[in-house]
């Protein structure tokens, strides 16, 4: 597969070097070119921005069936990071947070949201709201029109009758859609196999490869969103990214906990600095 050829290739790469920020300036860190600090940085700020968002409109959120971000935030960070300018983004719903990450202001999302309005994103990247009937045939069609481009598509898993049709008809005309299949956690193991099963057994006669990431690291999903995204807009297919929460412990934290103490071990987010982002993004959504 030639996406997972150009990953190996990047992967031999020595990576470069930068400077410690917060408590540890001046002193030397390596930087994955891949990843670089300020996308790292960039994320984590989009996370207060949605954290934010959800906190003080909850209520206009939930009363417009809008899909919340709270346990999501690994699983929208990680693919909307990846959007080239050519790119399509479908989510369920009014799609609140890829549109305020993707250009929207606090100010006329919560607007929106008072009026009921179904207002136009303002970034072309978000494919507009459809009945949920209708938004597989949106993206495929989206996915026909691309070129040198990608159209990620957030689907569930435990609703795949919704979207297999897509997702057969995308492996037979290699269309450049990547399928964000997103696990509910609720569900038994048992029908989860079953679930898995099911869409591996469509994929596979499809030759669309099925990706497994765990859904609350941040820093997974973009490396995994990172080489689908590639891979579809180099014409080589769609790919379906199967996010799940991996429990490795009882304790296990929350996304943003995980990504801060990854962010924190990197001495890339001092307590100064993530106080400063928080508040900011706070200061932002007061003022709309």
């Amino acid at each position: 597969m030639a996406g997972k050829k150009q990953g190996a290739a990047h992967a031999a790469r020595p990576e470069k070097t930068a400077k410690r920020t917060g408590d540890h300036a001046g002193e030397v860190v390596f930087e994955n070119p891949l990843l670089p600090h300020k996308k790292l940085l960039a994320m984590y700020a989009d996370i207060a921005a949605c954290s934010a968002m959800e906190r003080q409109a909850g209520a206009l959120l939930r009363r417009r069936k809008a899909a919340g971000f709270k346990g999501h935030e690994a699983a929208l960070i990680g693919v909307v990071h990846n959007l080239l300018a050519n790119d399509r983004v479908s989510a369920a719903g009014d799609a609140v947070m890829p549109r305020l990450l993707l250009g929207d202001t606090y100010a006329s999302i919560l607007q929106g949201l008072r009026d009921g309005a179904e207002a136009k994103p303002r970034s072309g990247a978000v494919l507009p709201r459809v009945e949920d009937a209708e938004r597989m045939n949106t993206a495929s069609q989206a996915a026909k029109r691309a070129k040198k481009a990608a159209v990620a598509v957030y689907v569930r898993a435990d609703e795949p009758e919704e979207w297999l049709e897509t997702l057969k008809s995308a492996g037979k005309r290699e269309l450049p859609m990547v399928f964000i299949c997103e696990d509910d956690p609720g569900l038994k193991r048992g029908k989860r196999d079953k679930l898995w099963k099911k869409v591996q057994k469509v994929a596979q006669r499809h030759e669309v490869p099925v990706i497994p990431v765990d859904s609350d690291d941040v820093v997974a999903m973009y490396r995994t969103a990172q080489e689908a995204m590639t891979r579809s807009r180099m014409a080589l297919g769609s790919a379906v990214l199967w996010c799940e929460r991996w429990t490795l412990a009882k304790d296990k934290l929350e996304p943003v906990k995980m990504f801060e103490q990854y962010l924190t071990a990197r001495w890339l987010l001092s307590p100064a600095e993530k106080r400063r982002i928080s508040t900011e993004a706070a200061a932002k959504m007061d003022t709309a």
